[in-house]
């Protein structure tokens, strides 16, 4: 895997840090969103000893200014965004795509995971995900346990999950899989 730069959205006590120190050991920066941002320091230092680099930031979820604060800082401190990774946290989706591409900030992998609540909620944040962007266009999944109830938009890809630590390997696994398309 190639130095990736992950924007992880959700509770980093949880599957998103679970997640982000898995990637951080096949050597990604990941950058841990959340409301707490004690909780973001603490998984940040298991995501260095992991052998990647971290950095936490305090978010409000449902406030849009919040979160492009925390793309920004991002960007500024990386270059880019390779991915997003949003966990229980659907919404958020809607501010984060169309502040990284105001700010011109995409790698040229270009992936958005969405996992964590209902499906209904994660297909429309997928919907949002994906119209953002008028070329160029992030490769968008959905991580939801059992068979997809929903019917999802045309580019979005459906992963079941039966547990968090599947979740784990399914994230890892396609944001190493659009590092490699690099």
């Amino acid at each position: 895997m190639s130095r990736q730069s992950i924007l992880m959205l959700g509770n980093p006590e949880g599957l998103a840090g679970m997640a982000g120190v898995a990637l951080a050991a096949k050597g990604a920066g990941v950058a841990f969103c959340c409301e707490n941002p004690g909780g973001g320091r603490e998984v940040c230092l298991k995501a260095v000893e992991a052998g990647g680099s971290a950095m936490a930031l305090g978010v409000d979820f449902g406030d849009a200014s919040s979160i492009a604060d925390a793309v920004g800082a991002v960007i500024d401190h990386w270059g880019r965004i390779d991915a997003v990774v949003i966990v229980g946290c659907a919404r958020a989706a809607e501010a984060v795509c169309p502040e990284i591409q105001r700010r011109r900030g995409w790698g040229e992998a270009r992936v958005v995971i969405l996992a964590g609540g209902e499906q209904r909620i994660l297909r429309d944040a997928a919907r949002d995900a994906f119209a953002v962007q008028k070329r160029g266009r992030p490769v968008v999944y959905v991580l939801a346990s059992g068979e997809p109830e929903i019917e999802l938009a045309p580019g979005v890809e459906f992963i079941s999950v039966s547990d968090d630590e599947e979740a784990v390997e399914s994230i890892s696994a396609v944001v190493c899989k659009g590092s490699e398309a690099l």
